[in-house]
């Protein structure tokens, strides 16, 4: 402490008060999201100067806000109706934040599919997979699957299905492709 009072012995400190900061507490149903965010965008001051052709950086999201990727699929198909192309702006380094976290950042462009990458009988078990397979770190695909209580398959089917697309017991989650998790999803489908 000694060392910072002689830094800042000559530099005259402003006053400091303690301030209290009261958050609104309002909760917007995720259902009403889309239609807020483009009613605001859609203002003379804000969507009436999205040009055709327009290459718009997007980005969204803070700690405290619930339903990100709803708001920036709001966000991204407001910017594709006015015909606008929304991009990567750049990677954020740790740096920028306080406290400093140990994973870097970045502004990503969403870019919607017209169609699904890949054609899959249940998209809706097909994404339980993927979440259920990251859920817990350094796990294999096995584990995170036959952990995961939001999935009904038992172990053994677990292992049976990645045993038929002739993966190894010991990959992990991360090893698959979108087209081998939709394969995983219809194998497993047919298990029920």
């Amino acid at each position: 402490m000694e060392t910072i009072t002689n830094l800042i012995k000559d530099t005259p400190i402003p006053k400091m008060v303690k301030v209290r900061q009261n958050f609104d507490k309002t909760c917007i149903p995720e259902s009403d999201i889309p239609g807020i965010i483009t009613r605001e965008l859609d203002r003379p001051e804000i969507g009436g100067k999205i040009q055709p052709g327009q290459k718009i950086a997007i980005t969204c999201g803070s700690r405290g806000i619930n339903h990100n990727a709803v708001m920036a699929r709001a966000i991204v198909d407001f910017v594709k109706s006015k015909g606008a192309e929304p991009y990567i702006v750049a990677n954020v380094p740790p740096n920028c934040f306080i406290p400093r976290p140990n994973v870097g950042s970045a502004v990503i462009r969403l870019t919607r599919h017209q169609k699904p990458p890949v054609e899959v009988k249940d998209s809706g078990l097909m994404f339980r997979l993927i979440r259920a397979s990251f859920n817990q770190r350094r796990k294999t695909l096995q584990n995170g699957l036959g952990n995961a209580p939001e999935l009904p398959y038992t172990k053994e089917q677990i292992a049976a299905a990645i045993a038929e697309m002739g993966l190894t017991p010991t990959i992990r989650g991360e090893a698959l492709s979108l087209a081998q998790f939709a394969q995983l999803s219809d194998i497993l489908g047919e298990m029920k």
